[in-house]
């Protein structure tokens, strides 16, 4: 009984395209391997971790972390992929749902979400339009439906007001921040040699 980490991660030469205008793709894989394995650091940190992937070269990135792999299955999407992996865990176990784009996000954080294992617990982005981070508590309605996509925020909200079930929404500066655009990037790169200045 506790909390286990589910980090969803998409092939690698297919992850962040909306960047494709600024970072050619050989640019964007090393951008994806590094978030990712940034990402497994701070949860394997914390609580067990499960990497779900369809991709090799994800799958060898966890095992030089430590991280467990679950085998996407075929021709899934994100919501199908991440349904099959919570189902394989004990429902004895809170599940936090973590992306990999939030290059900010500290464990101090991560602490603070999973405090309250008991309650769903949604951490939206900056338009809190997203789902950035989502804690499902332990004997959880297994009938929940991952709702990634466009205002996932939202659609998990009435995801979870469907099944009757009560959802914490939490406010965090550096889970809200998620790596998708040109701008994005450019405020990521700005953030930290401000930081490097600073040191």
């Amino acid at each position: 009984m506790g909390i286990r980490i589910l980090i969803p991660c998409k092939p690698l030469n297919s992850g962040k395209t909306r960047l494709a205008g600024v970072l050619p793709e050989q640019e964007r894989v090393a951008l994806c391997a590094s978030l990712l394995a940034q990402t497994i650091a701070l949860a394997a940190g914390i609580a067990p971790t499960t990497v779900v992937t369809s991709d090799p070269a994800v799958a060898d990135i966890c095992r030089r972390h430590n991280a467990q792999v679950f085998a996407e299955p075929a021709r899934a999407d994100l919501n199908t992929a991440l349904t099959a992996a919570y189902r394989d865990f004990s429902p004895c176990d809170a599940v936090l749902v973590l992306p990999i784009d939030l290059p900010l996000l500290t464990s101090a954080t991560i602490l603070r979400v999973c405090a309250e294992e008991d309650l769903m617990t949604i951490v939206p982005d900056r338009v809190q339009r997203g789902t950035n981070l989502m804690l499902l508590p332990r004997q959880f309605d297994r009938s929940f439906r991952f709702r990634y996509g466009i205002d996932s925020f939202g659609q998990h909200r009435a995801e979870a007001q469907r099944l009757g079930l009560s959802c914490r929404v939490c406010l965090f500066p550096d889970a809200a921040f998620d790596l998708d655009t040109p701008d994005d990037l450019a405020e990521l790169n700005h953030r930290r040699s401000h930081a490097e200045m600073a040191q």
